[in-house]
């Protein structure tokens, strides 16, 4: 099961691993931001963890530029990564299988940056967001350019 989110020309790729009754059963939603090396497919292994260990539904998130999120000769920005995290977060909150108020980011290396964001704009616009977990990451994708591409 995969859904393309649609923003403007161009589609990003993810994966939702949806539980049977999800919403009846108010199971919590995990939103997974991966890292920069690899694509969504790298991380299905975590993700069957997660959707097991954890009794949640799972979305794998493919940035513009990784994976199947076309057209693919748009290459990532933080501009980018930016506008389309905040639409997989929009996404969630209205989709009619999941309960808003237990969505929970996890980001890995670059998508702990995108998670700070998600969180900061889910806090500026009052959009439910039950946590957020983050593992090897940094503060924001702009201080992390800086450091590799100075």
């Amino acid at each position: 099961p995969y859904h393309r989110f649609y923003r403007r020309s161009f589609a990003v790729h993810s994966w939702l691993m949806l539980h049977p009754q999800s919403l009846e059963r108010q199971l919590p939603t995990i939103v997974f931001y991966h890292g920069n090396a690899g694509n969504i497919g790298v991380r299905v292994p975590n993700a069957v963890e997660m959707y097991e260990k954890f009794d949640a539904n799972v979305l794998l998130v493919e940035y513009r530029g990784y994976g199947e999120s076309t057209p693919d000769h748009i290459k990532p920005t933080e501009r980018g990564i930016k506008a389309d995290s905040e639409a997989v977060l929009r996404f969630l909150s209205n989709h009619p299988k999941i309960d808003p108020n237990r969505i929970f980011l996890f980001g890995r290396s670059l998508g702990g940056a995108v998670a700070f964001h998600v969180a900061d704009y889910a806090q500026q616009n009052s959009l439910p967001l039950a946590g957020i977990i983050v593992e090897n990451t940094f503060e924001s994708i702009g201080h992390m350019v800086d450091a590799l591409l100075p």
